[in-house]
């Protein structure tokens, strides 16, 4: 896994249904895969994690 350091992919996932609260609350992580797509997202207050995947 890859830590996701471009903030805007944090406010995607948040705009678009993902991540339930303020992005910059997150860390994250991905793969880099030409046929996965997959995401970890850990809530740094919480600890929550958000596990994110699909298939190209």
């Amino acid at each position: 896994m890859i830590p996701l350091l471009d903030e805007d992919e944090f406010i995607r996932q948040q705009d678009d249904w993902f991540l339930p609260v303020n992005g910059k609350r997150y860390e994250g992580y991905y793969t880099e895969d030409d046929f996965d797509d997959f995401q970890i997202f850990r809530d740094r207050i919480t600890g929550h994690i958000f596990i994110r995947g699909s298939e190209s």
